[in-house]
C-alpha cells in the first residue's frame, strides 16, 4: 500500500515512521520533507498467523508537534482451507478447533493396513525404508519383509501409555519404521537430552532415563507427539515433562519437503492431517499442549517523546504538543491516571483511557496561559499511569512575544467571567472557541477594541478562547461548571 504524506508547513520536517508489530512494515523509516513537499511511504502486510491484526502506523517528530497515528488492520489467511475454522483462535479454543478438524472424517485403517501403507508407500523410497532413529536402510515393502529385515513399527507415543487402544494404535501420524533393536532401546522412554549415554547409534542416544532422537528426526518426533495429544489426549501425562524440549526440537528441525509429503500421503489414507506439520505457527498460539492452555499476558507500552523541551520554539495558533502512548503488548491497558503535576500546561482530552493491543493514543498539551513580556519559563510533568506501567514526561517551554511591532497597540487582556468573554484591544483579530478535545465550537471576527461577548450554551468542561491575527495568538483557559 502506498501512502502519501505532505508537509503543509513552511519549515522542514523529519518524521520517524514505524509500526508496533512486525506483520506490518514500512519504508522508509525516516521521512524528510521540506516545506510544502510531498513524500511517499510503502506499507506492507506479511502476516505470520491466520488471525486478525491490529496495529498503528506512527509518525513521530522530535519536537512533539508533528506526531500522528494511522490505524492499521489486516487479516491473515492460510492457503489451505482445511484450517479455515481456526481463524483468530488461541489457546484452548484453537486446540479444540484442531481436535475437531483432525477427528472429523477420520478413517481408521486398522493396524495391519496401516503398516502395509507405511512400509509399502508412505515411508518407502525407491524400495528402501529408513529407520528414523538410526538411519539404517533396508529394502522391503511388506510386513513380512520388515520382519525379515529386522524392522518394525515404532509408536512415537508408546502403546503402553494408551493400552494399545484403537484408533490410536493404527494412526500413522505417530507411526514410523525403526530397526527393532532401536525400537526396544527406546521402549516407552520420554524424549529429552541425554548427558550420560549407555547406547548411541546414528545420532540417537539413550541414557539418564531418556531417549534423544537424532537431529534429522527430532522435529518429526515432536510434531507426532503434538498431534497425538491434540487428536486424543495426554495419556498418563506422557507429554507434560517433555513438552518444553520438544518445542525446542520442533523449532530446530522445521518440517521439510519429505515430512510435508508424508503428511499428504497420510491424509490420502486417513483423511486427516497433522496441523503442526502444515503450520508449525499454531504452536505460537497454544502455550500448552499437555495442560490447560492460557495465553501468557505480555504487558508492554511506550511513550514518545520521553520529554518535551521547547525553549526555542514559538507556538503557532494551530500547534499542540502531542505525546503518543502505544500498547505493543497483548492485553488491554487501562490508564486511570492521566494528569499534569502543575498548572503550567493543560491536557486536552480524556483523563483516562483503555488502550487495546495494537492501539495508540495522542495526548494534546497546551500552555495554560500566555505572557508576552517578559518571557515566562513553564515546566510541568505529564503523568500517564496504569496499574502495570507508568510514564512521566517532563515538559519545558518558554512563552514569549511573537512578532509584535512597537508601534502597534499591544492587546493585553482576554478573560472569561460568568458566561462571557471580555476582550480588550483585539479588534481585527479572529476569535476561536475550542473544547478540551481540540474541536472548534465557535468562530467569529472581533470588530471592537473593547468587546463583551456572550457565549453560546455549552456543556460543562474546560475550554480555550483564542484571539488570532497572523502569528499573534492570545489564549485564555476557562471552566464552564455544571
Amino acid at each position: 500500500m502506498e501512502l502519501f504524506v505532505e508537509n503543509v508547513g513552511e519549515e522542514a520536517l523529519a518524521l520517524e515512521v514505524r509500526t508496533l508489530f512486525p506483520a506490518f512494515t514500512v519504508e522508509p523509516a525516516i521521512l524528510n520533507l521540506s516545506g510544502g513537499e510531498r513524500g511517499m511511504i510503502q506499507v506492507s502486510f506479511r502476516p505470520e498467523q491466520n488471525v486478525r491484526y491490529n496495529d498503528e502506523l506512527l509518525f513521530i517528530s522530535e519536537d512533539a508537534l508533528n506526531t500522528y497515528t494511522i490505524d492499521l488492520r489486516g487479516e491473515g489467511r492460510l492457503l489451505n482451507t482445511y484450517y479455515d475454522a481456526t481463524f483468530d483462535l488461541w489457546e484452548e479454543e484453537l486446540k479444540e478447533s484442531l481436535r475437531t478438524l483432525i477427528s472429523a472424517n477420520y478413517r481408521s485403517l486398522g493396524y495391519n493396513t496401516a503398516r502395509d501403507r507405511m512400509y509399502g508407500s508412505i515411508d518407502n523410497v525407491n524400495g528402501e525404508v529408513t529407520c528414523v532413529y538410526t538411519g539404517r536402510v533396508a529394502r522391503f515393502n511388506t510386513r513380512s519383509g520388515a520382519t525379515q529385515a529386522d524392522f518394525n513399527c515404532e509408536h512415537t507415543w508408546p502403546q503402553s501409555m494408551f493400552n494399545s487402544s484403537e484408533p490410536e494404535k493404527s494412526d500413522i501420524h505417530h507411526l514410523f519404521p525403526t530397526h527393532s533393536f532401536a525400537n526396544s532401546i527406546r521402549g516407552n522412554l520420554p524424549f529429552g537430552e541425554v548427558n550420560s549415554a549407555s547406547w548411541t547409534e546414528g545420532g540417537s542416544s539413550m541414557g539418564d532415563g531418556k531417549f534423544e532422537v537424532r537431529p534429522a528426526h527430532r522435529g518429526d518426533a515432536a510434531r507426532a507427539l503434538f498431534y497425538f495429544a491434540t487428536r486424543y489426549r495426554n495419556y498418563q501425562s506422557f507429554l507434560t515433562a517433555q513438552e518444553s524440549i520438544l518445542r525446542e526440537w520442533s523449532m530446530q528441525d522445521m518440517p521439510d519437503a519429505k515430512e510435508r509429503s508424508r503428511n499428504e500421503a497420510i491424509f490420502n489414507e486417513q483423511r486427516n492431517r497433522n496441523p503442526y506439520v502444515d503450520f508449525p505457527g499454531f504452536l505460537d498460539r497454544i502455550s500448552s499442549l499437555s495442560t490447560n492452555s492460557v495465553r501468557k499476558v505480555q504487558v508492554s507500552a511506550f511513550a514518545e517523546p520521553s520529554s518535551i523541551n521547547a525553549l526555542d520554539h514559538v507556538l503557532q495558533q494551530q500547534d499542540t504538543f502531542r505525546v503518543l502512548v502505544a500498547n505493543n503488548g497483548n492485553t488491554t491497558l487501562h490508564f486511570d491516571r492521566v494528569n499534569l503535576i502543575t498548572n503550567d500546561f493543560v491536557l486536552l482530552g480524556s483523563s483516562d483511557l483503555d488502550l487495546e493491543p495494537g492501539d495508540a493514543h495522542l495526548f494534546h498539551l497546551l500552555p495554560a496561559s500566555w505572557s508576552v513580556d517578559p518571557p515566562v519559563l513553564l515546566s510541568d510533568t505529564l503523568l500517564i499511569a496504569s496499574p502495570e506501567q507508568t510514564f512521566r514526561i517532563p515538559i519545558r517551554m518558554e512563552i514569549r512575544s511573537v512578532g509584535l511591532d512597537d508601534d502597534v497597540d499591544r492587546p493585553d487582556r482576554i478573560w472569561y467571567s460568568e458566561g462571557k468573554l471580555y476582550l480588550k484591544g483585539l479588534d481585527g483579530f479572529t476569535l476561536r472557541l475550542i473544547d478540551q478535545k481540540g474541536s472548534e465550537q465557535y468562530f467569529t471576527e472581533i470588530t471592537h477594541s473593547l468587546a463583551e461577548m456572550a457565549l453560546p450554551s455549552l456543556p460543562s468542561g474546560v475550554y480555550f478562547a483564542e484571539a488570532i491575527r497572523g502569528k499573534r495568538v492570545y489564549r485564555v483557559r476557562f471552566l464552564i461548571a455544571d
